[in-house]
């Protein structure tokens, strides 16, 4: 048991020599080897430590590089906001770049500050950071544009001085050589900025501008001569060693065309001038009776029209509606030629606000009293229209509103609604017809002269009359409103003629739309010359046998207002034979021989010593004061009309010049229809 328990061993063994020695030889062996390994682990981390070092030169060049494109970046913000200032070409250009450079070593100032860089590392980086190409390239670049700019500000007020120059040169052509000297002195003011290159270009520019403004100046006021002479060195100021030969060129041509120009105005405006008094003076003896306006007739409806758009239309617009439709009627009534300007309105007046339409409507009828007829035949009204504009007067006048009567008649007046016009059409058959004696009544109201209906027409007047008073009740269903529209007709178609003798009834009478005055017998005169031109017989032997008649042509022509007659013959035996000839009376061959008459009779009277610039005037009068249309107030357009009547064998003015009286008593008429 004891032999099995461990037995204590003493430190202290000895060991044999030669087993010493080999724990030294082991113990540098050691040693040796750490070293080794020292070593190894040395190479192994120089390869970490060198990438380590690497990354760090990474991070400050990285640093650096954001640092700089930061640094460029406001630069050029800072190029840019300094040159877009407003007074940047006041800067001198090395306020601009020392503006321009404190604001960027500010900013790396605040960048290193903010990375807390210091000492020697601080004054390399603000060094790199400062001194890059796009900097460097910002900053001349910003000398360069503070330059021009200056330039550009000199240019602009030079180009302002010199056009202040020029429009003065422009109004007063005669002082060119104190302009040019004003021109010489204003760019000498900046010929430090400019240099003296740039001085005498910029003038050897301007000088021509100032001459061409002269010339202009000269052409504006009408002195072309003056122009020619200073172009051609011909004035107080040589100019010609300014001016290229194409310069010098282009302006006398200018000249040339101006000078054309202003006769080509001035003709224009002559003949426009002459234009508007020829229709002044043709609107007169319209108004006076001296002549006939015919609505077919070119010239008189371009008279008209120019008449009206410049000298009618204008004061219209400022009237009051009551006073504009009574001038407006007067002036259509008067000269029985409807302008466009007025068609126009009556043919859009039911598409108006009902205001509109009421005036129109009142217009219509006033013009319906002074020229019966003439706005069916010149405007192209009809029976609706007429019932339209009666009925909307009718109600007006019974106290409705506008826009009550414009609408209540458009329901009533309307053609498109059959069952209307059927029922109509079958109360008219209970109403009581209109009579030739109640015809021949109506006309004793309206004429001066008491109608006697023959017993032959009796059947053809009621006809008629009944006809348009059953069409007339069908459109509106108003009995009174109808009736008394049906008898206003009859009066339009149906008259007294005193054309082929005695006074008789008839329809459409040649007194109705060929008359020029009140004395009518030339009708007759002409009525039986020209029957005795074509059958030969003597005008003589035909006095009490020729007769004039109203067929359907005549009708068809009448609403075209130039209706024509059958002629008829009396035999031997009493018997009314048709001659193979129509008729008509020519009215405006009768107003010459008339105003042929009054010429010669004035020549008689009057001094023959030619008179000049004499104002128109009716027995001493100024005619714009004595001929009355509504409102319309003529002004000067008489006294200052440099249109005056002259004698057609001597072509003097003839003096006084009174053609706008009443038909054969005025004096003196111009034949104003040629």
């Amino acid at each position: 048991m004891a032999g099995n328990i461990p037995q204590p061993v003493s430190a202290n063994v000895r060991l044999p020599i030669d087993t010493a020695g080999q724990g030294a030889r082991d113990a540098n062996a050691i040693a040796g080897g750490i070293g080794s390994l020292a070593q190894g682990a040395e190479r192994a981390y120089a390869p970490i430590l060198e990438k380590q070092q690497r990354q760090e030169q990474l991070v400050e060049k990285t640093n650096l590089l954001k640092l700089q494109r930061s640094v460029e970046d406001d630069a050029i913000r800072g190029f840019e906001e300094i040159s877009s200032r407003p007074d940047f070409a006041q800067l001198s250009t090395d306020e601009a770049i020392t503006e321009f450079d404190a604001r960027v070593e500010n900013l790396v100032d605040a960048e290193l500050d903010r990375l807390g860089k210091e000492g020697a590392e601080r004054d390399y980086l603000r060094e790199q950071a400062l001194n890059t190409k796009r900097i460097a390239s910002a900053r001349y670049g910003l000398g360069e544009a503070n330059s021009k700019a200056k330039i550009d500000d000199v240019n602009n007020t030079l180009t302002s001085e010199t056009n202040i120059i020029s429009n003065r040169t422009y109004d007063n052509p005669d002082e060119l050589a104190a302009s040019l000297e004003e021109l010489r002195d204003t760019y000498a003011v900046y010929g430090e900025v400019l240099g003296e290159k740039r001085i005498n270009d910029a003038l050897r520019t301007a000088f021509p501008v100032q001459v061409e403004a002269a010339v202009k100046g000269f052409v504006n006021q009408g002195r072309f001569a003056d122009a020619r002479n200073l172009l051609n060195d011909k004035g107080a100021i040589k100019v010609t060693s300014a001016l290229t030969v194409d310069q010098r060129d282009k302006m006398l041509g200018g000249v040339d065309s101006a000078e054309q120009a202003v006769i080509k105005a001035q003709q224009k405006a002559a003949e426009a001038q002459q234009k508007m008094f020829d229709a002044t003076a043709l609107i007169g003896a319209a108004f006076g009776g001296a002549v006939i306006l015919d609505d077919k007739n070119k010239e008189h409806r371009d008279a008209i029209n120019l008449f009206f758009d410049n000298q009618v239309g204008p004061q219209l617009a400022e009237m009051s509606p009551q006073d504009r439709t009574d001038t407006l009627a007067e002036f259509v009534g008067g000269v029985k030629v409807v302008p466009d300007q007025v068609k126009t309105m009556i043919r859009t007046a039911k598409f108006a606000p009902p205001e509109q339409q009421a005036e129109t409507a009142s217009f219509i009828a006033k013009v319906d009293e002074l020229a019966p007829g003439l706005l069916e035949a010149t405007a192209g009204l009809n029976d609706v229209d007429m019932a339209r504009s009666g009925m909307i007067n009718s109600m007006i006048a019974a106290g409705q509103s506008v826009s009550n009567a414009v609408e209540r008649t458009n329901q009533l007046v309307d053609p498109n609604n059959s069952a209307m016009v059927k029922a109509r059409k079958e109360a008219f058959s209970d109403i009581d017809a209109i009579t030739a004696d109640q015809v021949a009544d109506h006309f004793d109201s309206v004429f001066s002269w008491q109608a006697d209906v023959p017993d032959h027409l009796v059947a053809s007047l009621e006809r008629d009359v009944n006809g348009v008073f059953s069409r007339q009740y069908q459109l509106t269903g108003d009995e009174d409103l109808s009736r008394e529209y049906a008898l206003k007709q009859m009066s339009k178609t149906w008259g007294q003629t005193s054309a082929d003798g005695g006074p008789r009834m008839m329809r459409y009478p040649p007194e109705a739309f060929y008359a020029f005055n009140d004395d009518n017998g030339w009708m007759t005169a002409q009525l039986l010359a020209d029957v005795s031109e074509f059958t030969g017989a003597a005008a003589d032997d035909l006095e009490d046998r020729v007769f004039i008649r109203s067929d359907e042509l005549t009708a068809r022509q009448a609403s075209m207002q130039t209706p024509t007659y059958q002629v008829l013959l009396k035999d031997d035996n009493g018997a009314l034979v048709p001659i193979a000839v129509r008729w008509a009376p020519d009215s405006a061959k009768a107003a010459k021989e008339w105003r042929a008459a009054q010429i010669e009779a004035a020549r008689d009277t009057r001094d023959r010593s030619p008179a000049l610039d004499v104002p128109i005037k009716i027995d001493g009068e100024d005619a714009g004061s004595l001929i009355k249309i509504g409102k319309f107030d003529w002004g000067n357009m008489f006294t200052d009309s440099t249109w005056r009547p002259r004698d057609p064998e001597t072509g003097e003015v003839i003096d006084p010049a009174p053609f706008f009286g009443e038909g054969p008593d005025s004096a003196i008429a111009p034949d104003l229809n040629e």
